[in-house]
């Protein structure tokens, strides 16, 4: 198995959220990456991060390596990653998954019986990207944060040559960076050893948690062009995120429902599915949802979790 972006996608993956959620996304059809330190999951990265730093003495001596000047950042981070990790040079995140009907995301995500699985076509967002600056003098020196679009890893700690090509990864690209960075702002390769497996560590998780079948959307950090930047209200904080426009359309038409197929209709939408969420109001829900799709000119299949869920 390889961390690295494999170029097979499912045609669909799916995100849980809220209805009032959606409506938002079909007014402004982007995605809201979220501050990796802001998630839910106060554990995010430390797997792979743990794995990473237990690796090391032995990858070490197993390669004979006697300059180890590019992991000192690393070590010195990885026993308090949280801590140091600046908002502006921590990735935002956004999830998806294979599987738009899961019971454990219902209760997650849309607990309160108002939740919805959005099936946004993975070609959308392998493509999406930040539009350049109109002023053309500005376009000049803009750089954006970069996005990427993979499939989560799961592994246990006897992973080790998952773990190892991981950190042979990081080398030569830190390696690289180091030798093509600018002589007057040289970027140490062991600060961007550092950022590299940081990066890798937002797509790994324990190999308990492969039922979730997880996409992940990454973005880069924002460093010191905070016009990116957002922020939303949450219990007891504020949430940054970014938002990533998506294409409207994907180059690759999708078969939708097998009343269109029979039809030879087919969506090429940016949403292929919505999988309405368990609850009391199943028929008047998907009712009024298809009825706004069709407003929005949308050509979506609506249907209802089977998933026999109440919150009482």
């Amino acid at each position: 198995m390889n961390i690295a972006y494999a170029n097979t996608l499912p045609y669909v993956v799916y995100h849980y959220t809220s209805m009032a959620t959606l409506l938002k996304i079909l007014t402004r059809p982007a995605i809201h990456a979220t501050g990796v330190n802001y998630l839910n999951d106060t554990t995010e990265r430390e797997h792979f991060i743990r794995l990473v730093s237990q690796r090391l003495p032995s990858f070490i001596k197993e390669n004979s390596l006697t300059d180890t000047g590019i992991f000192d950042t690393f070590s010195e981070r990885a026993s308090n990653l949280h801590s140091e990790r600046a908002l502006v040079l921590s990735p935002f995140v956004a999830s998806f998954s294979e599987d738009g009907d899961l019971l454990n995301q219902w209760r997650s995500y849309c607990a309160e019986g108002n939740g919805v699985s959005i099936g946004f076509r993975a070609e959308c967002l392998r493509g999406a990207s930040f539009p350049p600056p109109g002023d053309s003098e500005a376009a000049w020196l803009w750089s954006a944060p970069t996005i990427s679009f993979r499939k989560f890893a799961y592994l246990n700690e006897e992973r080790t040559d998952f773990v190892d090509d991981g950190i042979k990864r990081a080398m030569a690209r830190a390696l690289l960076v180091e030798k093509e960075s600018d002589p007057e702002n040289k970027i140490a390769k062991d600060d961007s050893f550092a950022y590299e497996i940081n990066n890798q560590a937002c797509f790994v998780k324990h190999d308990a948690f492969s039922t979730e079948r997880e996409y992940r959307l990454l973005v880069g950090p924002v460093f010191t062009d905070y016009s990116y930047l957002n922020f939303r209200t949450s219990k007891s904080t504020l949430i940054p995120y970014i938002e990533v426009p998506i294409p409207l359309k994907a180059e690759t038409p999708f078969a939708t429902s097998q009343s269109r197929k029979l039809a030879g209709l087919s969506g090429s939408d940016y949403i292929a599915e919505i999988i309405v969420g368990p609850t009391p109001n199943k028929e008047l829900s998907i009712e009024a949802l298809q009825t706004l799709l069709r407003k929005c000119g949308l050509v979506v299949d609506v249907r209802a979790s089977s998933v026999p869920f109440r919150d009482l």
